[in-house]
């Protein structure tokens, strides 16, 4: 018999001594599969330097081996001889490998601790989504299998939401508060609830216990391919588990009839689904996404505003639990579905980014979801280490990681600006420096080689020149490198001929990807990590940049800030044709693989000092390019740890200073500003400061104000823990400590807030470096004998 079947997800379980994996698919007529592939036999390398015939006919006479095979490979760069041991399960493996340890003419074991799927999609050639041709038998263990070149673009995607009963500010606990309703968006749209209300979208059960068993027959039905939800790893399956687990309700969602299983991993939790991907959109955000996003906050009305245009209801959230008791629940329902209709969209938006990493790295959507960058390298590199015949070290042990997290090495290079208000301005910036000075100079893990060519000289952190040299044979690592940017190469040119979400993604996906390599080599947890090669490719970083400069400068440009792999160039007497020029003649000296690309042309900028020195800072600017757009870096306007009030006013006055160039309109606004916040004319809701907690409670030494009103809130009977985020007002009553003053805002009533607080370490603070870089004092700034107000700027 054969079947075709799209690979959404895959599982492993031992059945009589013997590892099985499970792929889970969807055929082309919407139908959901299980395949059983039992012709896999999990195994591990060992180095050898004995006679491998007695080494082999030895370890095949142990019980759990199934078959021995000796092997030329590579480990890091070098060609050495392994066998590769086979065994029958995957928990095999452990005992194997402790019973070679000590075998003579055992050197090393190495991919001891490869995880058995990623092993079996390698392995395979296998890519999930991948559409796969399977021979079977009647019990559908595959006989035979093939890959097709054709993979599933549009998954069945189903949003939900949950609801749950509460009294704000306090926050529901599983143990006795109900949830209310659950919403699902997606091929069907239903709220489900155990209070009558009128609705075709509403479904009204008996009880809460009878609404969980709804949604699993709901679930079940639809069937869908990817179960979506934000944040529904932290909050909204661990409470469904809790409330079934409490009515002794089966979550049996598993295509394969399992249950939906909560891993809790102290502040991270993951839910897993088996045969459908259930994926927290919020996970992707934050880890993939969040660095490019101009939110502050990663609350699904702020994502959805920048990412899909849309906002939620006004609904606020605290006084759910009296609109319940009072039956006026027709908002609460109304409210839920929209939020599961946002997630949809939302997801609908992001998949494809997250297929293109699959495709990429060889991942499930549910495991792209919650990949750090690391883990997405990592995962390719495993992917193009089979290839290369290079074997993977192993992950590093508890003492490895200690050792390495002390080596440090000399950072990139930072030009600092002076501070002040500057006009045409042009500024260029390497594209995608690291990986391109990878892909140029072969520096990686695999290419480190005492026989090799000689770096430049690497100044270290203690000031002292080092060199290390680099094998001229090419890495693997460096090939996967150069193969990322030729692909995005490639996806940048089709996307100039035409739109298309999916190249959207792939370029997203290979973007990030080339940019995280060099930090993977980095990092602590990393299986090829290599400080020298790290500590290299930043070496080589500095010394292209400070070319550049040098450069700019004998062709009389004035260079007014560079950082890591920028250089900001003022254009004076010069046009911007000269400044093209430039660029190309800067492209004509580089390397393969290495490019300077024009960013843009900003007709004005301000650049502040940094704080207590009379420098600039660096990462500390405010720009604006010719259309108006205005590109604002480092300022607290873009920190969610001070108030709107404050991030407002910080960004009118670099609206007014960029767009208008009248530091006079920009200082009358901000004393309009003051004269309001004595005046106690300020809604306290703009007064609001967002503080995360770090840690426990307790393991405060200082007590901060946030941190006193979380135990304000924990005296009040409210869970506040470990990533709570403390929104709190300064007001004018409590004591001289600010920690004292500090309340919830509905502790206070309007105008009770501590004027002098916020002028002083609120709004001042955000304004006064802005007026200091375009030549005013700081004494007629700031006037700590007076009331606090802005000095006279005519």
């Amino acid at each position: 018999m054969k079947d075709s079947f799209y690979l959404l997800d895959l599982d492993h379980e031992d059945r009589e001594d013997k590892t099985v994996i499970k792929l889970f698919g969807k055929t082309k007529d919407n139908k959901h599969v299980i395949f059983y592939d039992a012709d896999f036999f999990p195994y591990f390398l060992a180095v050898i330097k004995g006679d491998p015939k007695k080494l082999k006919d030895k370890i095949s006479k142990i019980g759990f081996v199934n078959n021995v095979e000796k092997l030329n490979m590579n480990y890091l760069g070098k060609e050495v001889e392994v066998l590769k041991i086979s065994v029958n399960s995957q928990n095999d493996i452990s005992k194997v490998k402790d019973i070679v340890k000590n075998m003579q003419g055992i050197e090393d074991r190495k991919e001891t601790d490869y995880p058995i799927l990623k092993r079996y999609l390698v392995e395979k050639d296998i890519t999930p989504l991948q559409l796969l041709e399977v021979g079977h038998d009647e019990k559908n263990f595959i006989k035979s299998i093939k890959t097709k070149d054709e993979f599933l673009e549009k998954p069945d995607i189903l949003a939900f939401d949950i609801e749950t009963y509460f009294k704000g500010p306090a926050f529901p606990e599983q143990e006795h508060d109900p949830i209310i309703s659950i919403a699902l968006y997606g091929k069907i749209k239903k709220v489900l609830t155990w209070k009558k209300a009128n609705g075709e979208e509403y479904v009204c059960l008996k009880n809460e216990e009878e609404m969980i068993e709804r949604f699993v027959e709901e679930v079940k039905k639809a069937s869908p391919d990817y179960l979506a939800g934000y944040f529904s790893d932290g909050f909204d399956f661990p409470y469904l588990k809790a409330r079934a687990n409490h009515h002794g309700i089966s979550l049996d969602l598993g295509i394969d009839g399992s249950q939906v299983h909560v891993y809790n991993r102290g502040l991270t939790n993951k839910t897993r689904i088996k045969g459908i991907n259930h994926l927290d959109i919020l996970s992707f955000i934050r880890r993939v996404l969040g660095p490019t996003l101009k939110t502050e906050s990663f609350d699904l009305n702020s994502v959805a505003e920048e990412l899909i245009g849309k906002s939620k209801h006004d609904f606020d959230i605290s006084k759910i639990g009296d609109m319940w008791d009072k039956g006026e629940i027709k908002k609460i329902l109304d409210y839920n579905l929209q939020d599961a209709k946002i997630t949809h969209q939302l997801c609908e938006k992001i998949i494809p980014s997250i297929h293109e990493f699959c495709k990429i790295v060889g991942q499930t959507p549910y495991e792209i979801c919650r990949m750090s960058y690391g883990n997405l390298v990592e995962s390719y590199l495993l992917k193009k280490a089979k290839d290369a015949k290079e074997i993977a070290p192993n992950r590093p042990l508890e003492g490895d990681v200690g050792e390495r997290m002390g080596q440090t090495y000399k950072a990139a290079f930072v030009y600092t600006p002076e501070p002040g208000l500057y006009e045409d301005i042009v500024v260029f910036d390497y594209k995608g420096l690291y990986s391109s000075i990878i892909a140029s100079y072969n520096i990686e893990a695999t290419t480190l080689d005492s026989k090799g060519n000689k770096t430049i000289p690497i100044e270290t952190e203690s000031g002292k020149n080092v060199f290390y040299k680099f094998s001229k044979k090419e890495g693997f690592i460096t090939k996967a490198v150069k193969e990322v940017i030729e692909k995005r190469d490639a996806v940048k040119k089709e996307l100039k001929k035409k739109k298309d979400v999916f190249l959207e993604g792939r370029n997203y996906a290979l973007k990030i990807l080339a940019n995280s390599i060099y930090g993977y080599l980095g990092f602590f947890g990393a299986r090829w990590y290599c400080k020298e090669a790290a500590e290299t490719i930043a070496a080589y970083g500095r010394y292209h940049i400070k070319q550049t400069i040098s450069e700019a400068e004998k062709n009389n440009f004035k260079v007014l800030y560079s950082d890591t792999d920028s250089i900001f160039l003022l254009l004076g007497k010069k046009s911007k044709k000269d400044a093209m020029g430039f660029l190309d003649y800067i492209n004509k000296k580089l390397p393969n693989y290495m490019e300077l690309e024009f960013e843009d042309y900003y007709k004005r900028g301000i650049f502040v000092m940094k704080k207590g020195e009379e420098l600039g800072a660096k990462k500390k600017y405010a720009l604006i390019n010719e259309k108006g757009e205005m590109k604002i870096v480092g300022f607290e306007t873009v920190r969610r740890d001070w108030s709107l009030l404050a991030r407002e006013t910080q960004l009118r006055v670099i609206e007014i200073i960029l767009k208008e160039n009248n530091p006079k309109k920009a200082k009358k606004y901000v004393d309009d500003v003051i004269n309001r916040v004595k005046s106690r004319k300020i809604e306290l809701p703009k007064l609001v400061i967002k503080t995360k907690l770090t840690k426990a409670l307790g393991s405060y030494a200082n007590v901060g104000p946030h941190v006193a009103v979380a135990l304000r809130m924990k005296n009040k009977g409210i869970f506040v823990g470990p990533g709570s985020m403390i929104e709190y007002i300064i007001s004018d009553k409590g004591g001289k400590n600010v920690r004292d003053k500090a309340r919830l805002i509905e502790e206070c009533k309007n105008g009770e807030y501590d004027v002098e607080y916020y002028l002083d370490n609120q709004i001042l603070p955000a304004t006064e470096k802005i007026f200091e870089a375009l030549g005013y004092e700081k004494k007629d700034i700031l006037k700590k004998k007076e009331q606090p107000k802005l000095g006279d700027f005519s």
